[in-house]
């Protein structure tokens, strides 16, 4: 199956997107910011966008876990109640020493719990960056919310990395976040509209990806909605 190389093609939200975006800061002293997306008439210098979709349909992709994946007026969304893990993923977009997998993401109701981006996932495995509690419903963090990176295997999920210093709150009121993760060699970066709130190093991160990308929800009762998924790499 073709992919749409070198294009960004994202739908008109149904939703509204909340905020202006900020600037990143600089992931390391020595090191210039990132900067914001260019116009999509232009190209950013060595940053190849490899895959963008607007959920127009979900025919392309596959799943597992116990999700109710489903496509409304072009988002993506997933919920149910019960505890549960699911993934759903698509293309293999090969190897890159740096790249970012990003997604729009909502949510609707409560007691909603995590939800991420998936990459490198391979016969049931994959690493994930989640998103843990965001409208602090189950009161676990203060600040409110967490981030981690964990490997998911089947429907287990352990984690490698948390973080939970950043206020992650963002209501359920399906307003639009954008939730990065960065990957550079074994250099993670989090980011939430531009926002850096997570970073660490993992060794586990060398040559992880992106690979076969995707989207992961567990246990959203209230419903988490996803647009304008992108993956870019670098190298």
């Amino acid at each position: 199956m073709s992919l749409v190389a070198l294009a960004l093609a994202c739908s008109d939200y149904a939703f509204q997107k909340e905020g202006d975006v900020q600037a990143r800061p600089a992931l390391h002293d020595s090191e210039p910011a990132l900067d914001s997306d260019p116009p999509e008439d232009s190209e950013e210098p060595g940053r190849e966008q490899i895959y963008c979709t607007p959920f127009d349909d979900f025919e392309d992709w596959n799943q597992s876990g116990e999700g109710a994946w489903r496509v409304e007026e072009g988002l993506l969304t997933e919920g149910r109640y019960g505890e549960y893990e699911a993934i759903a993923w698509l293309h293999d977009l090969g190897a890159a020493e740096r790249f970012g997998v990003r997604v729009d993401v909502a949510w609707t109701g409560n007691a909603n719990d995590l939800s991420g981006v998936v990459w490198g996932y391979e016969a049931g495995s994959g690493l994930a960056v989640r998103w843990d509690d965001p409208q602090g419903y189950y009161e676990r963090y203060d600040p409110v919310g967490r981030m981690d990176l964990s490997v998911c295997e089947g429907s287990s999920c352990t984690a490698l990395v948390t973080d939970s210093s950043a206020d992650l709150y963002h209501p359920a009121d399906k307003t639009f976040a954008t939730l990065e993760a960065v990957v550079d060699g074994d250099a993670l970066h989090v980011f939430v509209d531009d926002v850096l709130v997570m970073q660490s190093q993992v060794p586990q991160l060398s040559g992880s990806g992106p690979g076969v990308v995707g989207l992961f929800s567990d246990d959203n009762d209230g419903g988490v909605w996803f647009d304008n998924f992108c993956v870019w790499t670098e190298g």
